[in-house]
């Protein structure tokens, strides 16, 4: 098999490929930390119910920056 020069339209179909590709991870990542963070704003009772306040003391400092960062990333939501 010989591969040499490609000709503009196979390169032109590869490029928007590539491009239809990149465009539909984005939407699928935008969908997926949406999904999170309508589950997260849902139950607000995790913490409530643990037996262990320790682990809880623990566990809030990151539930507040994942809380964070989940608002910057859907303002909307």
């Amino acid at each position: 098999m010989r591969f040499g020069p490609q000709p503009p339209a196979l390169r032109l179909l590869a490029a928007s490929l590539t491009v239809f590709t990149l465009a539909g991870c984005g939407a699928i990542k935008k969908t997926a930390i949406s999904n999170v963070a309508g589950t997260l704003s849902s139950s607000g009772d995790v913490f409530t119910r643990d037996d262990d306040p320790e682990l809880v003391r623990q566990a809030l400092p990151f539930a507040l920056k994942l809380y964070e960062s989940l608002l910057e990333s859907v303002p909307k939501n």
